[in-house]
């Protein structure tokens, strides 16, 4: 265990010092992602299983988690109806 340790220290000192600080990105349940999206966890399994929905999902062990900025792209790829700015 302390090894493990000691190569995540070495790993994140060296990723601070070629591009700064490590941030990761925020991860979201099952749930919280339904929620989000206004959908049933259900639906969100059922995404999964068909492929039917392309959105990206990360499986830690038997965890599920969605980033959270995943479920906001996801949301603007559903935005129908918008005129583009006038720029």
């Amino acid at each position: 265990m302390v090894i493990a340790a000691s190569i995540s220290m070495l790993l994140l000192s060296v990723l601070g010092v070629l591009g700064g600080c490590l941030e990761l990105p925020r991860l979201m349940t099952e749930a919280e992602a339904a929620a989000a999206l206004g959908v049933r966890p259900a639906t969100l399994q059922a995404w999964r299983t068909t492929k039917r929905v392309g959105l990206p999902y990360l499986k830690i062990s038997r965890l599920i988690r969605y980033r959270e900025a995943d479920v906001l792209a996801h949301l603007n790829n559903c935005l129908r109806g918008v005129q583009p700015a006038a720029g």
